[in-house]
């Protein structure tokens, strides 16, 4: 079975919303992007080209980014992260001999020997990917010694004011994004130090790191005008960078603090997660959504190369749903749209390379489709879930309906009971007030007009009375008719 049929389970015939992904979608384009993936994994010697259609350019980052979103969509067998986990490692020191299009030649100071690569020359961005990707798929062979290396090469790559930029230089500043990717690297290796050599006093040194790194994504941030919702700069704003907020650093400085910062730091945006969402909707459905983000934007580094690297932003979805992004919100279909609009029948677009589909790019597609259909299935299992306990419960429900049901009837009965009595009381008191008033009135008449008054009295006095009973007793029998009826 080839790797790309493996991903179909769990990525292919969802029975939810057939309009942004129905069937000739999953069977066609997204088949069609992990054969082509796949096709290059399956190959010996498991190159991974960073153009779609043109060989060569084997950089490590694009090796990483395969082997990432490849193991998350669950289309790997174990010998194929292996082999993509030996490339990764290969091309930290080495280049492909047969690279048609090679990496320029740079020679790596002493300093940066433990960094990743001799393809793109020694950075944070190279180095942090790298070493992520390796730790996320649980390498444990035995170069294990310099993902450690690598993890101790990050701390000291950090600038005075915490953060991380492409490199250690004056004119490669820190960025939200680098600073971002570094933590995530240096938590994974800090999580089993032992198993890559990272010291006990590298791991304290990494902690004390990783908290510096989230206060300087938190200098990083403004406040909306308006609503007043935390956003992030990619530097903070005081150092003239001269860019406005920008949606890359914004939702990775969320994840970023909200994982890995202390109560003070996820303060500043615990809670405002929805309105987050809310905003980068609107934003993205006023057509700013086509703004590139560079997360690298450098015209000279330590090693005297340009650098421009655009982040592929429909991707951000991923993150997005780690910090809580409901896969039914306005702005994950948004960046669905987004995301569906750069796919091509050769691979995916990106802001990088607009015209020429690259492979990292592809991968990215791929896991963000995996995430938000896992996403999806996760929803409908808890509703389904909901539901099955809910007829598990709906016997007793009715059980207890019932019983509440004769309580109920039996309440009725007693309050009728009541009222009846009530009834028959008031009625006695007025019969009794009305013999009492008529045999006073018959012997008022005794007095004045002597003893044949007398049968006036008596008579007046029986008639009364019975006028009376009979009233009671027709009462009585039209309230017991109605409880009848009722």
């Amino acid at each position: 079975m080839d790797g790309s049929a493996a991903c179909r389970p769990s990525l292919c015939r969802l029975p939810v919303l057939p309009d942004y992904f129905d069937t000739a979608f999953f069977e066609t384009t997204l088949t069609g992007m992990l054969k082509l993936l796949m096709g290059h994994v399956a190959r010996e010697p498991c190159l991974i080209p960073f153009f779609c259609s043109k060989p060569g350019r084997y950089r490590s980052s694009v090796h990483a980014t395969c082997l990432f979103s490849l193991y998350k969509a669950g289309c790997l067998r174990a010998s194929e992260v292996e082999a993509l986990q030996r490339r990764i490692l290969h091309l930290r020191t080495e280049r492909v001999g047969s690279d048609p299009a090679p990496a320029p030649t740079a020679g790596i100071a002493g300093e940066d020997q433990s960094a990743w690569c001799s393809t793109e020359t020694p950075s944070v961005w190279s180095t942090g990917y790298s070493v992520w990707s390796l730790m996320e798929t649980d390498y444990q062979g035995p170069d294990s010694d310099s993902i450690g290396r690598a993890c101790a090469w990050l701390l000291y790559q950090a600038h005075p004011d915490g953060g991380w930029g492409y490199n250690l230089y004056p004119q490669t500043p820190p960025t939200v994004y680098l600073t971002s990717l570094v933590i995530k690297a240096l938590v994974h290796c800090c999580r089993t130090p032992g198993r890559y050599g990272f010291t006990d006093t590298e791991v304290a040194t990494a902690h004390q790191s990783i908290s510096d790194g989230v206060g300087f994504i938190l200098r990083c941030r403004s406040l909306d005008g308006g609503s007043q919702l935390p956003l992030f700069h990619a530097r903070p704003p005081e150092i003239g960078s001269g860019s406005d907020w920008d949606i890359v650093s914004t939702v990775w400085g969320y994840q970023s603090v909200l994982e890995h910062g202390n109560r003070e730091q996820r303060a500043v945006v615990e809670g405002r997660r929805q309105q987050l969402f809310d905003f980068l909707g609107q934003h993205l459905s006023s057509g700013t959504r086509r703004t590139p983000v560079a997360f690298v934007d450098e015209a000279q580094t330590k090693y005297q190369r340009s650098r421009k690297y655009m982040y592929y932003q429909p991707s951000l979805l991923i993150n997005l749903l780690k910090i809580g992004l409901s896969p039914l919100h306005p702005l994950a279909f948004a960046l669905l749209d987004w995301l569906k609009s750069t796919i091509r029948a050769d691979g995916v677009l990106s802001d990088y390379h607009p015209n020429l589909a690259t492979t990292f790019a592809t991968a990215l597609a791929v896991q963000t489709i995996h995430a938000w259909t896992a996403a999806i299935s996760t929803s409908v299992e808890n509703v389904q879930n909901v539901c099955a306990a809910a007829r598990d419960e709906l016997p007793v429900v009715r059980e207890n309906c019932r019983h509440a049901q004769e309580e109920l009837e039996l309440a009725r009965s007693n309050a009728e009971g009541v009222l009846q009595r009530e009834h028959r009381f008031k009625v006695l008191c007025i019969v009794l007030g009305i013999i009492l008033a008529t045999s006073l009135f018959a012997n008022l008449l005794l007095l004045r007009g002597g003893w044949p008054n007398l049968g006036v009295g008596v008579l007046g006095s029986a008639i009364g009375g019975a006028l009376l009973l009979g009233i009671d007793r027709g009462v009585s029998g039209l309230l017991g008719r109605r409880r009848q009826r009722g």
